[in-house]
């Protein structure tokens, strides 16, 4: 320091955060993952101290769990409603799999654990997250940013159990790296848990929302949020910068609005009646970005394939299209349109005012998609169906994304006397045209 009087200001500093942090009157201020503390060394002409600052790990490892249950007995419930509590506990108990990682990522405005499970291989003690990013594609899923929405944090967490457990999963974890956040909104979650012992079919929009009463979403982005749970979404792609992304929503399961009533609510005029699975599917479609195009146009294929493969849901949606063009599409087909690619209902067509460009973003996520299902709100057989359905999705992208081939090349430089080397994957990957030759 240039002057006496700035390094004694700073020594004062120090001395009351440590004050204030020892009687809780601030916020843990330093939080970085996997760091214990920091040390400041201040420094004026001979005058010398160094002054110890703890660290708050961000991400607050859960204690692993080694009793592992039995083969056939299941671990995720897709038939009941999951609450924070119990996607805390399914959590920890998927986390004595050798292959998933899992970590309290953040603290919601209520206090409450946000889990999350990464699955990838190899694992160990020390894994290079960079090499895990750069040889293999990853798959972002992030769960009830609508906590009312109840069926994704069911379908995610089995996804896991499957992954897990289930040998015909195994060949997707030695291809893909997994980033599960199954339950984005805990405050709203709690609140919709305890709202469906009341009233078990009502859309529970209250709990739609966080506890102020504001959407996650509109938080996400901002620097300093105002609701802490908003920061997770933003770390965690920043930390692992997906493929493929997806935020998994719902809607209501029953007629919601009257269209005689003399009401009709603003942003949900179009949910008055169900319109069965869908999905809002965001990829590059300009002929000048020809590799994102393809790949968002060969998913496309795959999600298409997946859901018209099992009869019950081909079934299931076909009614409900129907329905939702009998009663909503023919009479207001610019409010109420459906978008059907061989029996399947995505909505991927620009509809905007403005194009999809090529961003630093769309260059490593090539596509980004929230799919609506009919789960406000689902209970027992209805929701292990959801469940079922939001399996099959996700499937898709498995698929896809095992199949799919990356160019990796290795760039070896002399840099200032010093060998460097540096491996890069291009992005998004491309699919043979022959792959149904293939055995």
């Amino acid at each position: 320091l240039d002057k006496e009087a700035d390094y004694l200001t700073l020594l004062d500093i120090i001395d009351s955060y440590g004050e204030l942090l020892e009687k809780s009157s601030i916020q843990d201020t330093f939080t970085y993952p996997r760091l214990n503390s920091l040390t400041l060394k201040l420094k004026y002409k001979d005058l010398e101290k160094e002054e110890r600052l703890q660290v708050f790990s961000s991400e607050v490892k859960e204690e692993k769990t080694r009793s592992l249950p039995e083969q056939n007995e299941a671990i995720v419930s897709t038939d009941r409603i999951l609450s924070p509590e119990m996607c805390l506990d399914i959590v920890q108990r998927l986390s004595g799999y050798k292959n998933i990682q899992s970590y309290v990522a953040g603290i919601s405005y209520e206090k409450r654990k946000i889990p999350v499970l990464e699955i990838f291989t190899p694992s160990g003690k020390y894994v290079s997250l960079a090499r895990l990013i750069t040889f293999k594609p990853t798959l972002y899923l992030s769960a009830r940013q609508h906590a009312n929405e109840v069926s994704s944090t069911n379908y995610v967490l089995k996804l896991a159990e499957l992954l897990a457990r289930d040998k015909s999963y195994e060949e997707y974890t030695k291809k893909i790296n997994f980033v599960f956040q199954p339950l984005e909104n805990p405050d709203g979650a709690a609140l919709a848990y305890e709202l469906q012992k009341l009233t078990p079919f009502h859309s529970l929009h209250a709990g739609r929302y966080s506890s102020l009463g504001m959407d996650i979403g509109t938080q996400v982005g901002a620097s300093r949020p105002l609701l802490p749970e908003a920061a997770v979404r933003k770390n965690l792609y920043n930390r692992w910068l997906p493929d493929i992304y997806l935020n998994l929503h719902g809607y209501p399961s029953h007629e919601w609005v009257q269209q005689f009533s003399n009401y009709s609510p603003y942003l949900f005029r179009d949910y008055w009646i169900p319109r069965g699975w869908y999905a809002y599917y965001r990829a590059l479609t300009l002929p000048l970005y020809e590799r994102w195009k393809e790949a968002g146009e060969e998913l496309q294929k795959f999600i298409i394939s997946e859901m018209a493969a099992e009869e019950r849901i081909k079934e299931s949606n076909r009614k409900f299209y129907d329905r939702y063009f009998r009663w909503a599409s023919r009479w207001q087909p610019h409010l109420d349109y459906l978008e059907l690619y061989k029996g399947v209902n995505l909505y991927a067509k620009r509809r905007s005012s403005q194009e999809s460009k090529l961003t630093s973003r769309s260059q490593m996520t090539f596509v980004e998609e929230t799919p609506e299902l009919m789960d406000e709100t689902a209970h027992g057989a209805w929701l292990d169906f959801l469940s079922e359905q939001g399996i099959s999705y996700l499937r898709a992208h498995l698929k896809y994304l095992a199949l799919a081939k990356y160019e990796i090349v290795r760039i070896d430089e002399e840099i200032q006397d010093r060998i460097q080397i540096q491996f890069s994957r291009s992005r998004p990957g491309k699919i043979q045209k022959k792959r149904e030759n293939q055995n």
